[in-house]
């Protein structure tokens, strides 16, 4: 099989593959209702940002973490969710060199 069909069609599959869950996040950004990992990264990101306690419950991750949740709370909700499910899924991919 020629090497550009190969990488055509490798590309095909994982667009495939993605399919699911780019509607999911279409719908948890239509929902406007993120995975728990994400409201309790956006509640201690937005706790740092009002000056507010960040060390309660469900928060044991190290400054350099809370303030990249800061970041994302601070960005537009769509945004961030997008951004926060999006990029460990395209940097896995690039890391693989899908």
């Amino acid at each position: 099989m020629p090497k550009n069909k190969q990488k055509l069609l490798k590309l095909a599959a994982v667009i495939l593959l993605l399919t699911p869950y780019l509607i999911y996040i279409g719908l948890a950004i239509h929902t406007n209702r993120g995975p728990v990992d994400y409201e309790t990264f956006m509640n201690i990101g937005s706790r740092l940002l009002s000056g507010g306690e960040v060390y309660g419950e469900n928060s044991y991750y190290p400054m350099p973490y809370v303030m990249v949740f800061a970041v994302f709370s601070w960005l537009p909700r769509p945004i961030s969710m997008a951004l926060c499910l999006l990029v460990p899924v395209i940097t896995a991919l690039l890391i693989t060199k899908a």
